[in-house]
């Protein structure tokens, strides 16, 4: 069965989009070890309302027109092909399902585990094994913090039924 998008759901897209690249790049705390930012709230939000297919494309495209718009480093296809896989996590674990607290909880583990392995991976394909190894502890420490902070935020907005007001209009 094929789903029908309709201008309603593509202004939605584009604005969740929109919202992810400025999360990523305007609203961040970034030192030389880790990136902190609340991106995850739009990929989540692609997620849950879009499905794994639309909320990879999504975040791919964030990703891609992010950098266009305001790179940040050298660009490199492995952090996109995190990025839509990430999303697809997303949508696994949200699309069309009540947020509970362990599904918040395992969903947002696979995301993280997902982001972080294949972004050390990526960091030693480009930097190379000792600079990666170098910035692991941090990244791993960044990571969980970031964790509970998704946890968190998740369970603030599906307690306050945002979502579904989100959904409804």
């Amino acid at each position: 069965m094929k789903r029908k998008i309709g201008a309603k759901e593509i202004a939605l897209m584009g604005l969740l989009i929109a919202m992810q690249i400025i999360l990523t790049r305007q609203f961040v705390i970034q030192t030389e070890f880790f990136r902190i930012s609340f991106s995850f709230i739009a990929v989540i939000l692609m997620g849950w309302l879009f499905g794994p297919l639309f909320a990879a494309i999504g975040n791919g495209l964030a990703d891609m027109f992010g950098f266009v718009l305001r790179p940040v480093g050298m660009f490199f296809p492995g952090y996109t092909l995190t990025a839509a896989i990430e999303g697809l996590v997303y949508g696994l674990f949200f699309y069309k399902k009540e947020m509970t607290l362990g599904r918040n909880i395992v969903g947002n583990l696979a995301g993280s585990i997902v982001s972080t392995g294949l972004n050390t991976v990526w960091l030693f394909m480009t930097m190379g094994k000792a600079s990666t190894l170098a910035y692991l502890p941090t990244r791993l420490v960044a990571a969980l913090v970031l964790l509970v902070v998704k946890i968190l935020v998740i369970e603030l907005i599906a307690k306050r039924k945002m979502l579904t007001r989100l959904i409804s209009k």
